[in-house]
């Protein structure tokens, strides 16, 4: 065991979390480069007194451990409040701050504020914090639209790091402002902060990505926390729902821009979540707001289409168990595999009236905990609606399925085996739908076992 001296803040997490989950997260850390670890942007109104000092007192911990997040932030509300004190006219396009010659040099204030108020509160806390301004233009940057957006409005279209892993190297905390700079470097743009941090955490190659803002995280029409959102399979839905607009709308897009826009993106994920809760996002998987992800692209087809034996080694290492002879000869299989073969599942359209069979399902190791299994059943979900499967009740999956499913029950099949049985998208209460489930439980129970 390595012996760290630890900050109490961080023992409490240790105890909190399990011993394995907080040492395994270390260990990862420290095994990539520096400037890998984390970028952590914070919204203008972390930036208040009680929130901020919830968030400091969180670097300076992961300080203590030697793991230095970058650090970017906005200021949103207080540029609003400070431009309508000043009597200056403020508007926006889209999301998008219409930043004028008039409006600019407030910007600048604020965000030199706002840096070096960060960095100093850190440093007295006991931190060590180097505030990165737009003098070290970090982010090269071009007016966006200006006849739609104003001329300094910008849009970055250059990062240079070197100020970054400079802070790094010399173990300080870096603050970096969003503020972009011309090719001259003569001119100041207003770059939107959400960008600039996804921007400089592609840049950096950083293992998290981090969103502090005044909410838990999102929130749905009743104001209660959405744990997890896969982009690919939810994002349309929570636009229509109303419960993704305006500003979380626009952090969220630009969200899952930069997933899709690196490597292996598919396997990373972003957090949303209070101040006070970094620690968390930093050493569980889900943390303590909102977990956000592109989804897994899942590829559905008929059997033939596929090479059956990377199904089977698929399906093989999830049960530990070989697969009978004929598995794959059954008419009418189709198949909905992960792109890069992560997880798969087997599925016999219609099998009992319109209600398809999910025959096998199973997710590699290493991916089990990653959002492969609900974007298979996801997909599986909006190809076939009605589902119907069955699965050993001392299986480790069972609160998955059950979460799944609209209904469940035990029973014995013909051959003796103990199973429960599951269906969704059908109502019990409803009588034509009960007598349908007593069809889908006499089918299961005279069906042979897939593994030998």
């Amino acid at each position: 065991m390595i012996k760290l001296q630890l900050s109490p803040d961080i023992n409490i997490v240790a105890e909190k979390i399990s011993h394995e989950d907080f040492w395994g997260y270390w260990h990862l850390y420290r095994e990539i480069p520096p400037e890998q670890f984390a970028l952590v942007k914070l919204s203008g109104e972390c930036l208040r007194k009680d929130s901020l000092e919830k968030i400091v007192q969180d670097l300076v911990n992961l300080q203590t451990l030697g793991l230095i997040p970058v650090v970017t932030f906005g200021w949103g509300r207080d540029l609003d409040e400070i431009l309508k004190e000043a009597r200056v006219s403020d508007k926006s396009i889209d999301g998008v701050r219409v930043t004028t010659k008039k409006v600019m040099p407030y910007v600048l204030k604020i965000a030199e504020h706002n840096g070096r108020t960060l960095e100093g509160v850190i440093n007295r806390f006991g931190g060590r914090a180097m505030y990165i301004g737009p003098e070290k233009n970090v982010f090269l940057s071009e007016p966006k639209d200006a006849d739609r957006y104003g001329e300094f409005t910008g849009n970055i279209v250059g990062i240079d790091t070197a100020p970054v892993i400079h802070a790094i190297n010399h173990h300080r905390i870096p603050i970096v402002s969003p503020i972009g700079v011309s090719h001259n470097g003569k001119i100041r743009y207003n770059n939107n902060a959400d960008e600039a941090g996804n921007q400089l955490y592609l840049k950096l190659g950083s293992v998290k990505l981090i969103m502090l803002t005044s909410t838990q995280g999102v929130l749905d029409e009743k104001g209660e926390l959405i744990r997890e959102i896969a982009l690919r399979y939810e994002l349309d839905d929570l636009k229509s729902r109303g419960i993704l607009s305006k500003g979380m709308l626009n952090k969220v897009l630009s969200i899952y821009g930069t997933l899709q826009n690196r490597p292996g993106g598919d396997d990373y994920t972003a957090q949303v979540a209070a101040p006070g809760n970094l620690l968390k996002e930093l050493f569980t998987r889900k943390g303590e707001g909102t977990l956000i992800r592109n989804g897994y692209e899942i590829v559905f087809a008929p059997v033939k289409h596929f090479v059956p034996g990377i199904i089977r080694y698929i399906l093989e290492e999830a049960f530990n168990k070989k697969l009978v002879e004929g598995y794959f000869a059954e008419p009418n299989m189709e198949v909905g595999q992960e792109r890069v073969g992560k997880g798969a599942v087997t599925v016999i359209p219609n099998a009992v009236e319109d209600v398809a069979y999910l025959n096998s399902f199973g997710v590699i190791n290493g991916y089990q905990k990653n959002g492969v299994g609900k974007d298979l059943f996801a997909a599986m979900v909006n190809r076939f609606g009605k589902i119907f499967w069955r699965s050993d009740p001392r299986r480790g999956i069972k609160d998955f399925y059950v979460e799944q499913s609209s209904g469940s029950q035990d029973f014995v099949s013909k051959d003796g085996h103990l199973y429960r049985g599951y269906y969704r998208g059908l109502d019990i209460t409803n009588k034509k739908d009960s007598l349908l489930i007593v069809k889908l439980f006499n089918y299961m129970s005279k069906r042979a076992n897939n593994f030998i």
